[in-house]
């Protein structure tokens, strides 16, 4: 177990075996490691914070997190990736964002994004022969629920999608909430 942030930066290895370890308490940065081509990451279950694998330029792959099933922050996957997954994979708190050189299809992180598993407010997935982006503007209400805005895009095919839905209890105690600090600030000055 990792407490804190676990960085893998800027090193010549060629490959990494932390099968051992189930749990980052903070964020994963795999960056900058120019003749990195595997790593081992297979009991790894929960990343606290964001995972970001970026600028290795021989990294194809990077299916090596079979039990990874909540990462609590974004997601931020670049590299020449003919092969990537998280089967596991269950919630993402932040955004998502895959950019991929390689021959990677976006069809597995849509139906995830689909699903609901990813919760951030940007979501956008480059691959092979598609690119896929879509926004949202999210927040709970009091049943739970929630009033979303939601904006999507492809490029593979002709999809647009708006949704809307109002009555959201925590923006209009927002709203409730503005009001009354400016009629207070209005008192004040008065």
């Amino acid at each position: 177990m990792v407490n804190g942030s676990l960085s893998l930066d800027s090193n010549s290895m060629e490959s990494f075996n932390l099968n051992t370890l189930t749990r980052i308490g903070n964020s994963l940065s795999i960056d900058k490691n120019s003749k990195l081509t595997q790593f081992n990451f297979s009991s790894l279950g929960y990343i606290g914070g964001a995972l970001n694998i970026v600028q290795n330029d021989q990294l194809t792959d990077f299916s090596f997190f079979p039990n990874l099933t909540t990462i609590g922050g974004s997601v931020n996957l670049v590299g020449g990736f003919n092969n990537g997954s998280f089967p596991s994979l269950s919630k993402v708190a932040g955004g998502f964002n895959l950019t991929s050189t390689g021959q990677l299809s976006c069809a597995a992180f849509v139906k995830l994004n689909g699903n609901g598993a990813i919760k951030g407010d940007k979501f956008y997935c480059q691959g092979a022969s598609s690119t896929v982006s879509s926004s949202s503007s999210k927040a709970g209400n009091a049943n739970g629920g929630s009033t979303d805005t939601a904006v999507a895009s492809s490029s593979g095919g002709a999809s647009s999608t708006t949704r809307s839905s109002e009555g959201s209890a925590l923006a209009k105690a927002g709203l409730f909430s503005f009001a009354a600090l400016f009629a207070g600030v209005g008192a004040f000055l008065y």
